[in-house]
């Protein structure tokens, strides 16, 4: 997912990746605070804001975090967090499963 080397996130390569993309992401950015399941955006808002539009237009309905500016967040909370659970499972290495559990 990342073009000449330099960590970018595009709506070319979310459109390319699909699912595939979420997971990498979660893989290198995802966690679990309390019941939420969380990716964190290290690009930046407009990073952000891009994710979270395609995560919406996969079905989703995520929720952007305002409260890091440096490091945005989108949250996962309630069924939604075990509707993208159930999708990561079914893409994600079976040894990175434990990331999922609330």
């Amino acid at each position: 997912m990342y073009p000449r080397d330099e960590r970018i996130v595009t709506p070319e390569i979310l459109a390319i990746t699909g699912m595939k993309g979420i997971a990498a992401l979660w893989n290198d950015y995802g966690s679990i605070e309390g019941q939420k399941l969380r990716i964190t955006c290290p690009g930046g808002k407009s990073e952000a804001f891009l994710v979270h539009d395609h995560l919406v237009n996969m079905g989703f309905r995520p929720m952007y975090n305002r409260s890091s500016i440096r490091n945005p967040k989108i949250d996962f909370i309630g069924e939604e967090a075990d509707r993208l659970a159930t999708a990561l499972r079914k893409i994600i290495p079976r040894h990175r499963h434990p990331t999922l559990r609330r």
